[in-house]
């Protein structure tokens, strides 16, 4: 008897060996098995196993990093779409509700279903699904709009003329685009804002360069203040416009992972011409990947604030229920092989312990040289413990926002813009064609001031009443700027925000007084 209770007891312990062996996460993952198994067997009270691996897989990774996550199946979903560069699935409009009685168009995703069913800025939704906007609230309206149960919307809608029309929208992923906005400044330098790097993103840029350099474009500004990052392989191939010559654009290596190299080709879009990235503080991920290139080569200026300090790649992996598990997995390097993660709490920038003035080329800063690098000819730039650092340092000064802060917050500025397109639009569009032509007119201003005070007027807002009263430069300037969103679209807003915004005019100055030439040597 005792011999064959050994050779049982023998048998269950290589048994359980080789399941240790096989499974995927061998003993701890056993012993989260065994947890949940037990849970189920004899815990006294019902519970959500679910919930409880939820629970588990989160506090797991905030053991790891700063970007490690767990993705629910919803969260992993949208990751994947921003990444594509597609919104969720949607109508693709915004209104607003004119006196709270009727709602008009705002806003209209560019490519969206709505613009497919022939909807534009301007026109009143009457009707959808032969139900009444007549007396709903914005609320309401929103949930018609966005309900699960209807992939086709049937909208009866008023058109700028004052006619009746019926269309459908039928509901779809909505495009995200990556570039914003693309213009001329002036004859010879063009902007492109950049919010984002998705799959599309090297397309839209290319398209956006090869339009501009047909205008004329000899000189580029390209925004990327307040893009977090994105697809990192999109942001290498865009670095790659610019770059040539089998230049090192960025390297990486991890566990597991073969180190890879991603050199530059010939065949760029702007390999020559001025160019001028804007930074701030919000600038990561891939964002850092392009712009540490682009100033390690001496391709072009940085001008603003150092950026995140984010040199982490991230994989996300499926759990089977549609849910991920977003690990980091590696890190990349600049083209002189630095890392740029910042460690968290890092304060190496604020502990210089100095005062830098607006304008300043960083290399002119009295500092150790220990503070700095040389790019790959030789040219000096600061490098601290992470993030990529600019080479003028340019903060745009926060104007008296007083005024700004106390009539945005009761919808004023909003709701009189709105109500004077709604007004107005067809005047206005007659007066200027182009977004082009009203950024140019200066004088406009002065009757925005009058009839913006004539509505402060008209809500009893006692200081508009004084004959002294001028409204603020900055609120005209917001005013303006989303009269030519509602009017025109994305681009036609920063068109004229950065007619005022201190750092798109410094970038100017930059370009032309021969700052650029006397710091990027050919």
């Amino acid at each position: 008897m005792t011999k064959y209770l050994l050779v049982i007891i023998s048998t269950l312990t290589l048994s359980n060996s080789v399941i240790a062996q096989e499974y995927y996460g061998k003993m701890p993952g056993q012993k989260l098995d065994w947890i949940f198994y037990y849970l189920g067997q004899n815990y006294v009270d019902s519970i959500d196993n679910n919930a409880l691996a939820d629970i588990a897989i989160q506090r797991i990774v905030e053991e790891l990093d700063p970007f490690s996550s767990y993705q629910t199946k919803e969260q992993a979903e949208a990751q994947l779409n921003k990444d594509n560069g597609v919104s969720p699935v949607g109508p693709g409009l915004l209104f607003y509700m004119i006196d709270e009685k009727f709602p008009v168009i705002t806003y209209i995703n560019r490519g969206g279903p709505a613009e497919t069913a022939g909807l534009k800025k301007g026109y009143i939704i009457d009707s959808i699904n032969k139900n009444s906007t007549s007396g709903k609230t914005h609320d309401q309206i929103t949930a018609m709009l966005n309900d699960t149960l209807y992939k086709e919307l049937s909208i009866e809608y008023t058109d700028h003329n004052k006619s009746s029309y019926t269309t459908t929208i039928i509901k779809e992923y909505v495009p995200w685009f990556s570039v914003t906005s693309d213009y001329m400044i002036d004859e010879k330098t063009g902007y492109i804002k950049l919010q984002s790097f998705t799959k599309n993103t090297v397309q839209e840029c290319g398209a956006a360069i090869d339009k501009l350099k047909g205008m004329g474009m000899q000189n580029l500004i390209l925004d990327l203040r307040n893009n977090a990052g994105g697809v990192k392989d999109q942001s290498i191939a865009l670095a790659d416009e610019f770059l040539s010559g089998n230049k090192l654009i960025n390297s990486s290596d991890g566990h597991n992972m073969e180190e890879e190299l991603h050199h530059a080709s010939d065949k760029g879009r702007f390999l020559e011409g001025k160019l001028v990235c804007l930074t701030d503080n919000y600038t990561a991920s891939a964002s850092e990947i392009f712009v540490s290139a682009i100033q390690e080569w001496d391709r072009g200026l940085l001008i603003g604030f150092p950026t995140f300090g984010k040199g982490l790649i991230q994989q996300s992996y499926k759990l089977g229920d549609g849910s991920t598990i977003r690990l980091t997995i590696g890190r990349y390097y600049t083209p002189m092989h630095r890392n740029i993660q910042k460690p968290v709490g890092d304060e190496w920038f604020r502990n210089l312990g100095i005062t830098i003035p607006n304008g300043t080329p960083m290399h002119t800063l009295n500092l150790a040289d220990s503070k700095f690098s040389q790019t790959k000819s030789r040219r000096k730039i600061m490098t601290g413990t992470g993030g990529v650092y600019p080479d003028i340092y340019f903060v745009a000064q926060s104007e008296n926002k007083v005024a700004l802060n106390k009539y945005n917050s009761k919808g004023y500025i909003y709701d009189f813009t709105t109500h004077f397109i709604h007004q107005n639009r067809q005047s206005i569009l007659q007066k200027y064609p182009t977004a082009d032509l009203f950024r140019a007119d200066e004088r406009y201003m002065v009757e925005l001031s009058k009839y913006f005070t004539t509505y402060l007027i008209e809500k009893e807002v006692e200081e508009a009443k004084d004959p002294d009263f001028g409204v603020p430069r900055n609120i005209l300037d917001l005013i303006r700027s989303w009269i030519a969103s509602q009017l025109w679209d994305d681009s036609a807003y920063h068109q004229l925000v950065n007619v005022t915004d201190p750092t798109i005019l410094k970038a100017i100055e930059v370009l032309t007084d021969g700052t650029y030439d006397r710091i990027i040597r050919p």
